[in-house]
């Protein structure tokens, strides 16, 4: 049972508070006071769908509390703050949870009816969709829409599978020269970047090995000493005095460091002279091979790494292509086992909305005696499918001996208001969720606006029942009335919430009569009070 609502700063809403009670609650007011604003702060703090427009002008974000008092359990608070950027947060008692986790736990607690909701009844999706529920069919439907799905993207795999034989052998051709081109080069990530140095090298070739003949001239030298003669002499020369100093020692061992450093120096580059004049065609190999490499890269890649990712996706792309049949095979047996299936599921869904349906005629035709309809009919027509449009259509006869056609081509909007009213109270199977419903009484007037007062009374008496109304006959019903009115203060337009009673209460039931509170109207409030 819903407790209490806070809303703050939403939309003409600056801030309100409504307790509610058992039994029948109506909000009543002028248009434009703000009426299903307040319900619509209710469905943003059960986890509907939210946009900064909801925000007050110059407020810092929007704000929507209910309370809850579930049947056995404790209480729940359902929390949603809006901004003026349009975020959103929402938490359940306190902690923040997702809007869809709102949403699912809000199911079990509100059943909302919308004046909107009259023309939806009129669409055919609508319509199975009130079926399916109240058959208990609308599991069983979701898992063949899915079926279904799954079966058409099948169809689409297959499709695209097999396509053209000779764009699919073309294609084959063209992946294999491309996979076989690349295998061939065998190139290796960084090896562009090791060529670039290797031809700089190779095409300085002649400066190259003067300057490595320079080093080892100087090292060791055709004729007359050499660096290392130099410093080897002079190393012997201080071998005798090492042993009286260490500072000496430390001398002639790095002078050992530097002939061992000169050996390896010499001997390097006469193996880098050798090797530079030994292989002339290094350089025109190098060169093609780089040239080679680029031809790939303009192709394929801007890199060695690009070039073998796209040799990767060509393979897979290669090996599917190739194994097409198998694969189609594969493809055609799993479709032909999901539409057995499917059609296994269709003809039981079938059964199942017959079989709801018969029951939903029977127990429509009390519902709409309340509802000042005694000799209406509602007769709900059910075709194979799962959930297309014009799979499920409720037929209306409003008289008797008049033919049953369907809803959208017959019923007036009072009528289909009372229709869906009818449907929803059925759909409420879980008397535990407060019904709300937002001038589902609009177009009704006389006897009819007289029934759905009784209705909506006899429905409280099960559950609590919150109904925004302009109907003074249904606002007399109600065991807690709350009115709206607009004031304007320093130039901004406040909503005031009070809760009616005596004279109060007598003069909105008169406005909602006549428009205004005069002797006639007060004395018809007093009337439809005292016979409530």
């Amino acid at each position: 049972m819903l407790k209490l609502l806070q809303l703050k700063d939403l939309a003409i809403v600056d801030e309100v508070e409504l307790e509610f009670s058992d039994g029948l609650t109506v909000i009543t007011g002028e248009t434009g006071t703000g009426k299903s604003i307040l319900l619509d702060g209710l469905d943003l703090a059960l986890g509907a769908r939210a946009s900064r427009h909801v925000v007050r002008q110059g407020a810092s974000g929007a704000r929507a509390l209910a309370v809850f008092w579930p049947p056995g359990g404790d209480e729940l608070v359902l929390e949603r703050e809006i901004s003026p950027e349009g975020r959103s947060l929402s938490r359940i008692d306190g902690r923040a949870a997702a809007a869809a986790d709102v949403r699912r736990l809000a199911d079990g607690l509100i059943e909302l009816l919308a004046q909107g909701e009259a023309a939806t009844l009129l669409r055919g999706r609508r319509q199975r969709e009130l079926l399916d529920r109240f058959a208990g069919c609308a599991q069983a439907c979701a898992d063949a829409a899915r079926l279904a799905g799954r079966i058409a993207a099948l169809r689409q795999e297959l499709d695209q599978t097999g396509g053209d034989p000779r764009q699919r052998a073309r294609q084959v051709d063209l992946l294999r020269h491309e996979v076989e081109e690349i295998d061939a080069a065998h190139i290796a990530p960084g090896e562009l970047a090791a060529l670039d140095r290797q031809i700089d090298l190779l095409a300085s070739r002649e400066d190259v090995l003067a300057a490595l003949g320079e080093v080892h001239a100087a090292i060791r030298p055709e004729t007359g000493p050499g660096a290392e003669d130099v410093l080897g002499r002079a190393l012997q020369r201080l071998r005798p005095f090492e042993r009286h100093d260490d500072q000496i020692a430390a001398v002639g061992s790095l002078l050992g460091d530097v002939l061992a450093l000169l050996d390896e120096a010499a001997a390097s580059a006469l193996t880098v002279s050798e090797r530079l004049d030994y292989d002339p065609q290094a350089l025109r190999d190098a060169e093609e091979r780089r040239a080679r490499i680029e031809s790939l890269r303009r192709k394929y890649g801007a890199s060695e790494e690009e070039v073998l990712a796209y040799r990767e996706a060509s393979a897979k792309e290669l090996e599917r292509l190739t194994a097409w049949e198998e694969r189609a095979g594969e493809l055609a047996r799993e479709i032909a086992q999901l539409e057995a299936e499917l059609g296994r599921r269709r003809e039981e869904l079938r059964q199942a909305r017959e079989a709801g349906a018969r029951r939903l005629e029977d127990a429509l035709r009390p519902q709409l005696e309340q509802l000042a309809l005694a000799d209406a009919r509602v007769l709900v027509h059910v075709d194979d499918g799962v959930d297309e449009e014009g799979v499920v259509r409720f037929d209306f006869a409003p008289n008797p001996g008049e033919p049953a056609r369907p809803l959208q081509q017959i019923a007036s909007g009072g009528e289909a208001s009372r229709v869906l009213l009818a449907v929803g109270s059925l759909l409420a199977s879980d008397e535990d969720a407060t019904l709300v419903l937002d001038e589902v009484d609009q177009g009704l007037g006389g006897r009819a606006a007289r029934s759905l007062s009784q209705h909506l009374k006899e429905t409280s008496r099960r559950r609590q029942v919150i109904a925004v109304s302009h109907q003074a006959v249904v606002a007399a019903r109600a065991d807690r009335h709350i009115g709206l009115a607009k004031d304007v203060i320093d130039g901004r337009t406040v909503v005031r919430v009070e809760i009616l009673s005596g004279a109060a209460r007598v003069a909105e039931i008169a406005r909602m009569l006549a428009g205004e509170g005069g002797d006639v109207a007060l004395r018809h409030a007093e009337q439809l009070l005292a016979q409530s």
